[in-house]
């Protein structure tokens, strides 16, 4: 917990120091829930074909195309008997392991709070991650796509098995999204224990930071440098409210929060100029916020 005090001062160490447990949560965990869930997912998938079988053989033989609506309503009936995998003790560990690396003992009460924030954040993505995984509009459409290319039914039944197997990277974004939130939440809960009055909020800084383009109105380049009162929400520039980066309780929306990789470090207005001239801090100059947010220099260039 002491190299929290030096934090504030090497802010770009920190930001790779977050990058780095990120990267390696996902390295380990996203790997084994995704080998969790595929089995699973393939047999939901061949049950549901099965039972589709009779139908995908009476299009093949019909002129007009098939109704993705009916195949979608089908997919849904045939589902609703089938249960979701248990997956939550995959990533159970994850949050144990979030608290003991932000310094709290597992006899902690700020560690047990912790982990029971995780949890619930953790049961709401895995039961998203499951429906999205099944999704029947998605099945549906893709059985439509590949009757649409007179592909027969033994084909669409094998190329389907060898798609809904590969996918990988659901699991990815699951992990990586919950990582994040789950340790700025004990990092705030440090950075109270340790007596700072502010935080700021800080990015990757590469070009994966997220930036307002196109539909997307989200935008956390903006964030980096960001400096409000500890107790106090973070405000984007889409408008939502967030304790913390990856902080979805003021009810944030997905994306803000989906692969965010962006992390939380304590400011003591005390020791740092509110309003410092930007000298070479070359990050884009910060818009309008609320009147109690800061934008500070951090004291390291994006490159």
């Amino acid at each position: 917990m002491a190299a929290l005090i030096d934090w504030r001062a090497r802010p770009l160490r920190t930001v790779r120091h977050h990058m780095a447990l990120v990267e390696a949560a996902v390295a380990e965990y996203a790997r084994a829930l995704w080998e969790q869930a595929a089995p699973h997912r393939l047999r939901w998938l061949r049950h549901v074909l099965r039972k589709l079988r009779p139908l995908l053989s009476r299009l093949a033989v019909r002129t007009f195309e098939p109704d993705e609506v009916l195949l979608e309503q089908y997919i849904r009936q045939f589902s609703v008997d089938y249960s979701a995998p248990d997956l939550t003790g995959v990533l159970e560990e994850l949050g144990q392991k979030i608290a003991v690396q932000y310094g709290f003992l597992p006899s902690d009460p700020r560690a047990e709070r912790l982990e029971r924030e995780f949890r619930k954040i953790l049961e709401g993505d895995l039961f998203t991650y499951w429906r999205g995984l099944t999704d029947p509009r998605r099945l549906a459409r893709r059985l439509a796509e590949l009757r649409r290319q007179n592909q027969s039914t033994q084909r669409i039944i094998e190329q389907l098995q060898l798609e809904y197997a590969a996918d990988y990277f659901t699991a990815e974004r699951v992990v990586r999204t919950l990582y994040t939130a789950g340790a700025n939440n004990a990092q705030l809960a440090a950075l109270k224990a340790h007596g700072y009055t502010h935080k700021r909020w800080l990015t990757a800084r590469d070009n994966r930071v997220r930036v307002a383009q196109g539909s997307s109105r989200f935008d956390h380049r903006q964030m980096d440098g960001v400096v409000v009162p500890i107790d106090e929400p973070f405000v984007t520039p889409a408008g939502s409210r967030l304790l913390y980066p990856g902080d979805r309780s003021l009810g944030a929306p997905p994306g803000e929060v989906m692969n965010c990789r962006c992390t939380v470090v304590g400011v003591v207005l005390g020791n740092e100029s509110a309003h410092p001239s930007r000298g070479n801090f070359d990050a884009p100059a910060p818009p309008a916020r609320p009147r109690n947010q800061t934008w500070m220099p951090t004291g390291s260039p994006w490159h």
